[in-house]
């Protein structure tokens, strides 16, 4: 006898769960009438591509990533409190949520060169947070425009968090935690933004003092110039 009527009753009650779980999740978050749109566009593709029998096909771990990723793509910012508060899976800090970054290896590249592309809005997070004083969201702002000169080829989140990155350097802050503050642009791994800031220092020929040292000798800070010694 053919498993095939079961299988189609399978996959229709999984999704059906699925659709449940990240309607009520926008819901919360305040998203559907941004990103259910996209989610109905994607379902069929994450659950065709998402391998069978992991954790990226659990309906609960696919409901979270098809908002996160219709989020992105529809240039929301992600606030880690309020989305791991209001997520189908509660109670994991977004660090420790790797399926938001898995589950783009299982994908077509087409589907992830749709993610926004504009470092501001994964800077907004931070913006409208009153855990950090106007001066380093000034100076975070003036950051991100310096850089957008010489950030070619970054993800656009990667250019935030490095401006968000330095920043939080030049004010010397202790809290919110630096973990914190990158996981408010959308980067959950510190890792990521120390490699990004050693290449573009690498790129420069300076070290991080002397790039902090420009920082501060900058008169106005909505037009930073960084002094530039390229060693030979």
């Amino acid at each position: 006898m053919s498993d095939h009527p079961y299988k189609e009753r399978y996959e229709k009650s999984k999704k059906a769960e699925i659709m449940n779980l990240a309607s009520r999740a926008c819901e919360k978050l305040g998203i559907k009438e941004n990103c259910w749109d996209t989610i109905l566009e994607t379902r069929d593709i994450f659950w065709e591509a998402m391998p069978g029998k992991t954790k990226l096909r659990g309906p609960a771990i696919m409901a979270e990533v098809l908002i996160f990723h219709s989020m992105r793509c529809n240039g929301l910012p992600i606030n880690p409190e309020e989305f791991t508060h209001h997520a189908p899976v509660p109670g994991v800090p977004m660090r420790k949520r790797p399926w938001l970054l898995a589950y783009k290896d299982h994908l077509p590249r087409e589907m992830i060169a749709r993610t926004a592309g504009n470092p501001g809005i994964y800077l907004e997070n931070i913006m409208t947070d009153q855990a950090y004083s106007n001066g380093f969201k000034r100076d975070a702002r003036a950051i991100l425009n310096w850089l957008g000169e010489i950030t070619g080829g970054f993800h656009p989140r990667v250019h935030a968090a490095c401006a968000a990155f330095l920043a939080y350097k030049l004010h010397d802050l202790r809290h919110p935690s630096l973990c914190s503050t990158l996981e408010r642009c959308g980067v959950l791994h510190p890792a990521t933004v120390h490699n990004a800031v050693h290449r573009l220092l690498a790129r420069q020929g300076m070290n991080l003092e002397h790039l902090l040292s420009g920082f501060r000798m900058s008169k106005d800070p909505t037009r930073i110039r960084i002094p530039i010694t390229v060693e030979s």
